[in-house]
């Protein structure tokens, strides 16, 4: 069985007239990334830096994807990119 990965929406590139713009930009786009992976965390722009400051929640992303790689080198499935 092989798994491909697969791009859930496009998003259009938009130029950003500063970098406080793109960063902004990155925090709003990570921070809805990380609630859909993990409805538990409360975190939006506002709040991304504090709910990233303990490493709380990247220790448990980076546990999650260690994981499913080991469950995935167990059923022999085959990644491409």
């Amino acid at each position: 069985m092989e798994v491909t990965p697969v791009l859930k929406e496009t998003r259009s590139f938009r130029p950003f007239k500063s970098s406080e713009e793109y960063l902004y930009a990155m925090k709003e786009d990570l921070a809805e990334w990380l609630s859909m992976l993990y409805p538990d965390l409360d975190i939006n722009v506002d709040n991304f830096m504090e709910c990233l400051e303990s490493g709380v929640a990247l220790c448990k992303s980076y546990t999650q994807c260690l994981m499913a790689c080991f469950v995935l080198k167990r059923s022999q499935v085959r990644f491409s990119l």
